[in-house]
């Protein structure tokens, strides 16, 4: 869903964003918009906390705080005086969106990708920036914001060496984050997955309901055909057993052998999983919604 964005910026800023094209839905202003519901973003260049420090005190001098992003463009390496220092500290601390990290990047192309994720509202699904420094890979989405997590924590990175780790290469979309060498893939949901123990819990949790809610599913069809746990060809009884219980999710091989034995087709199978999922879902849900009984 498309949203219009408003971005303060200094008109140096503006003029180098929109250098490469117009960004669609996109508004820039010069001072913050006193509308609350706006959704807005602030770009600032670091070389401004230098050479126009004024325009820059001015979105400081408009208020206390602002609920939104914050992002900084260092497109030229330079130290910063004590005084643009104290400068940066300043509006750091009255910008930021809740959920969000001031994010500063070295590519107008970055700044842009981040605009045009907040103008589609995929700023939580799209990937900003990537780095692995130290055994630890360090995301920032599009919000921004920043996730970290241990390349060790992730099975599909443990097993590649430090050079070739470091040769990621994030999509033009930010849609996903590439290891050509290895041939692997990580999108923000994986990356929140790995780097926040609440969101991983709750994706584990979300997979043993699944693999339970399919698990009844399966045994209902088999004992209504008047099959026996041990009797389906190419799976264990131990293996059926498991299914059942919902320990673990069928691959599709797994869901071919099935429909094999019930003298059905793939499709016809995985319809009457579907719907037995469901009901097994509806049932649950009527349990849990019940008052207990004086």
């Amino acid at each position: 869903m498309e949203a219009f964005v408003e971005v303060t910026a200094t008109e140096r800023t503006r003029a180098l964003l929109q250098r490469a094209g117009r960004l669609k839905h996109v508004h820039f202003v010069s001072k913050p918009s006193a509308n609350q519901t706006v959704h807005g973003i602030v770009v600032a260049l670091l070389s401004d906390f230098e050479e126009r420090p004024e325009q820059l005190q001015e979105f400081v001098a408009q208020g206390t705080s602002f609920a939104t992003p914050l992002v900084l463009m260092r497109l030229a390496k330079s130290a910063l005086s004590v005084s643009a220092l104290q400068l940066l500290a300043l509006l750091t601390s009255r910008f930021g969106a809740e959920g969000s990290d001031p994010y500063v990047s070295a590519s107008v192309d970055t700044v842009r990708r981040i605009l045009k994720a907040h103008a589609l509202g995929a700023e939580k699904e799209l990937v900003a920036s990537a780095e692995i420094e130290g055994g630890m890979l360090s995301v920032w989405s599009c919000e921004p914001k920043v996730y970290r997590c241990a390349t060790s924590e992730i099975p599909a990175l443990a097993a590649l060496g430090s050079r070739t780790l470091g040769r990621l290469e994030i999509s033009g979309s930010g849609s996903r984050i590439h290891w050509p060498e290895g041939d692997i893939d990580l999108d923000m949901d994986a990356i929140r997955e790995f780097s926040d123990p609440a969101v991983r819990q709750a994706t584990e949790s979300k997979y043993r309901e699944e693999a339970a809610r399919y698990g009844a599913a399966i045994r209902k069809i088999r004992e209504t055909e008047g099959l026996r746990q041990g009797s389906i060809p190419g799976l264990s009884e131990r293996e059926v057993r498991r299914l059942e219980n919902g320990e673990v999710q069928p691959h599709l091989d797994t869901l071919k052998k099935l429909a094999l034995a019930h003298h059905a087709s793939l499709s016809d199978y995985m319809a009457k999983l579907a719907t037995g999922s469901k009901r097994d879902a509806a049932r649950r849900s009527g349990k849990q919604g019940k008052a207990p009984r004086s």
